[in-house]
């Protein structure tokens, strides 16, 4: 029987598992949205997953919309370019006890990541209460291969 996963916006899944603890981390990744250099498009994206996950867990999650500090990639149609250089973030997270999650969901995020200036994706991530202990393992375990 095979793994049954799949979202129209997604296209990528990556998990994190050790033996110890378990599945500890679930991140889905879609497929690259052609975008202008504000970023229309892949705003666009991120803010229809932002709202299904709205309806889902309500509305008491933190949202960053942030241009770094001392960026020089300030105008408004090189939003992209200042994204995929890591001078401006696009993230939205729901984080126990902040927000009540269903289960042993610890946290969910999500987040516009930029490949170039003229397209990106979403990646949205499911953490579980576990993740910490499962973090400290991998960064203990020097022949862990994720």
């Amino acid at each position: 029987m095979g793994l049954k996963i799949g979202h129209p916006d997604f296209r990528s899944y990556y998990l994190t598992i050790t033996p110890t603890h378990g599945l500890c981390r679930i991140t889905a990744v879609g497929e690259k949205i052609p975008s202008n250099g504000q970023g229309i498009e892949l705003r666009n994206k991120f803010y229809d997953i932002v709202e299904a996950l709205i309806k889902r867990y309500v509305n008491d999650g933190e949202l960053d919309d942030d241009l770094m500090a001392g960026s020089k990639i300030t105008d408004a149609n090189q939003w992209m370019e200042a994204l995929a250089a890591e001078q401006r973030r696009l993230v939205a997270r729901w984080i126990q006890p902040q927000v009540k999650l269903p289960d042993s969901i610890d946290s969910v995020s999500v987040r516009a990541l930029a490949n170039a200036s003229d397209g990106g994706s979403v990646a949205l991530t499911y953490s579980f209460d576990n993740v910490r202990e499962c973090t400290r393992w991998i960064e203990a375990d020097k022949n862990f291969v994720p």
